[in-house]
């Protein structure tokens, strides 16, 4: 019983950091490409990089909304960001397609939902 706990809390820590590693060796090749963001991204920061929880989340609230992104899945794709910017758009956002932080306030997210209150500093 013990090695079957064991297992399936190690599985849970590798489905949830996984993204996020994978996220940040990305990350960690575009700088290693001599800051190609920089030079040709107009502008655009790197999106930063955002928790599975999270995006299941905005997904959810965006579907409330009237924005179709399909059933919550948690990854950024394609129909999330188009949704993503439609709603910014119509929010009078910068159009981005990134659930940041401006964007998810106006989702209605609040940061302790998201799991990310801690890392503000802020109090309740």
């Amino acid at each position: 019983m013990k090695f079957k706990i064991i297992a399936v809390s190690v599985m849970a820590v590798l489905f949830l950091v996984s993204p996020v590693y994978a996220q940040g060796a990305v990350e960690q090749d575009k700088k290693e490409q001599g800051g190609a963001m920089q030079n040709g991204g107009a502008g655009q920061e790197e999106a930063p990089v955002v928790a599975e929880v999270v995006i299941i989340e905005v997904q959810e609230k965006l579907n409330d909304q009237g924005y179709d992104v399909g059933a919550p899945s948690g990854k950024l794709d394609s129909g999330t960001q188009q949704a993503l910017r439609d709603f910014q758009k119509e929010k009078g956002l910068p159009q981005t397609g990134q659930p940041d932080e401006k964007t998810r306030t106006a989702l209605g997210i609040q940061e302790d939902d998201t799991g990310m209150g801690g890392q503000q500093g802020g109090s309740q």
